[in-house]
């Protein structure tokens, strides 16, 4: 987990009603959950999966055992036309280092 030089004085704001960790059973993801767990109540905190609709099935079930283990709520996201359906329905090409529709459709734009 990457760490910052700069110090906030007035600690970190634990007022919230909840605390959403973004996961994906990787290292850095991992490392926010640690975090998240140091700094919050477990009953506030919400790991969310995003399954593109390529995900192997083990990620997805590993993805439940470790909310599961942890004590945490496990929200998982899925488009209803996946990857491949953006792709030959809407979208008609595939996404680049410029055209990053796929991050903006399955994971931040939420289901629509």
């Amino acid at each position: 987990m990457a760490k910052t030089n700069k110090i906030v004085e007035e600690g970190v704001q634990t007022d919230y009603t909840s605390v959403i960790v973004s996961y994906s059973n990787g290292i850095d993801s991992t490392g926010a959950l640690y975090w998240a767990l140091q700094e919050f109540p477990r009953e506030k905190i919400f790991l969310l999966y995003c399954d593109t609709g390529f995900e192997y099935p083990e990620n997805i079930r590993m993805f439940y055992k470790t909310a599961t283990f942890i004590g945490v709520k496990p929200v998982l996201l899925q488009h209803p036309k996946g990857f491949l359906g953006l792709l030959l329905e809407e979208r008609f090409k595939w996404p680049d280092m410029k055209n990053r529709w796929c991050t903006a459709y399955l994971k931040t734009g939420g289901n629509r």
